[in-house]
């Protein structure tokens, strides 16, 4: 780790200690705890991370990777990436935009609630270098509506 920050070790709670699959051939045709070489370019970049690939050995452990998968592929991916980032609070501007990372960004006065109130202010979730989301409020119990979402 290049320095001891919050998104650095944001980063390495990113990787999983083992990943389970089903046999598609592009996950590699089995699991690799042994130490021949990667079958597959998706084994060959768990190894390079240090991430355990595991088969689903049975018909019934296939079926249950793919019922998770859906779940997975739609919440969890966007729910760590909103987790696993640095917030911070700015004032919406008056022509409704936010300055942020030396860049200002336009965000929907109908977004906003309600839409006619000015210097307004909003939560931002940011991945440095990288994206950053625009939330009404910051996030409780439930997540609030994401409001604008910006690569950088």
């Amino acid at each position: 780790m290049d320095s001891d920050t919050t998104w650095n070790h944001f980063e390495h709670f990113r990787l999983p200690e083992a990943v389970y699959t089903d046999a598609l051939s592009l996950f590699g045709p089995s699991s690799s705890g042994d130490q021949s070489d990667p079958k597959s370019e998706f084994q060959r970049a768990l190894r390079a991370l240090g991430v355990a690939h595991l088969v689903a050995p049975t018909p019934q452990a296939k079926g249950k990777i793919e019922r998770r998968f859906g779940t997975f592929q739609e919440r969890l991916v966007t729910l760590l990436d909103l987790h696993f980032s640095l917030r911070s609070i700015r004032r919406v501007n008056n022509d409704h935009t936010i300055d942020f990372d030396g860049q200002n960004f336009e965000i929907s006065a109908a977004l906003l609630s309600p839409p006619k109130v000015l210097r307004k202010s909003v939560t931002l979730l940011h991945h440095p270098h990288l994206r950053f989301w625009v939330l009404e409020h910051p996030p409780k119990d439930v997540w609030p509506p994401v409001l604008a979402a910006f690569s950088l």
